[in-house]
């Protein structure tokens, strides 16, 4: 969490702040793969008190905040930030399970730019 937190810090606009989002969960995948894939394949209603779900970790939470002020602040589409937070985190995690199973050899670090054009795309005005 305090590593989102410092990547976002100096970033003013939307589409840089989800660039860093991504890349940050990209650089924990080639550091702590094992956390990572703890983190994603846990059933988190079982470990998790009043059967909360893994939207209401700290960091979904966290993202979530940033992507409603950036809904309100005109930035990316009206929509409701839980659906647009799940846009935004779909596709890196989506890659981020293809490479625990090995799908995907090279770091995603390499795919940063591709992935935030596709969530951008989805998301912008």
């Amino acid at each position: 969490m305090r590593n989102l937190k410092e990547a976002l810090v100096d970033e003013k606009y939307a589409k840089e702040r989800f660039m860093r989002i991504i890349e940050v969960f990209y650089r924990l995948i080639d550091e702590f793969p094992d956390i990572m894939e703890y983190a994603l394949y846990v059933k988190h209603r079982e470990i998790m008190r009043n059967n909360r779900t893994i939207c209401s970790s700290e960091p979904f939470e966290y993202i979530m905040t940033i992507v409603a002020d950036d809904i309100i602040k005109g930035e990316i589409k009206d929509i409701d930030p839980l659906l647009a937070t799940a846009i935004l985190m779909g596709l890196p995690i989506r890659l981020i399970t293809l490479k625990l199973d090995g799908v995907i050899q090279d770091s995603l670090f390499n795919h940063v730019g591709e992935t935030l054009d596709s969530c951008w795309r989805a998301l912008r005005r």
